[in-house]
């Protein structure tokens, strides 16, 4: 039987926090690996909040981009946040194939204090098992 753990990187992109302001993640290095998921768990939006999440790439940990979200660089939906709605943990893949990914996590509201955190799985390792 094949495991999972000697197969995948897990990394932090934005620690647990509650957040007033824009939240720009860690900058993650997807060396020896094809693909990664970015996985967003937040405690809720409120009625007078908004949150919206992007994802951008880089080749050189400088001049980040937004990613086009398609099927070119994008597996399923970056989730979106409408005021009011409760906890979630949303997921979605990326295959864009530059060197660097970050979440940008735009938050805005008259007194936001949205509590949110996400994660990296790097994923489709070059090279296994991973330490």
């Amino acid at each position: 039987m094949m495991d999972l753990v000697h197969n995948i990187g897990i990394v932090s992109m934005i620690v647990p926090s509650s957040n007033a302001t824009t939240v720009t993640g860690i900058s993650i290095d997807l060396s020896g690996f094809e693909s990664a998921v970015v996985a967003i768990q937040v405690a809720g939006v409120a009625a007078d909040e908004t949150l919206v999440v992007k994802l951008q790439d880089s080749n050189t940990d400088s001049n980040y981009v937004d990613v086009v979200v398609d099927n070119t660089n994008i597996l399923g939906d970056v989730p979106t946040y409408a005021p009011g709605c409760g906890a979630s943990v949303n997921k979605f893949g990326y295959i864009g194939g530059k060197k660097y990914i970050k979440l940008i996590a735009t938050i805005g509201g008259t007194t936001p204090a949205i509590i949110l955190g996400a994660i990296c799985v790097k994923g489709d390792a070059r090279r296994k098992p991973i330490a």
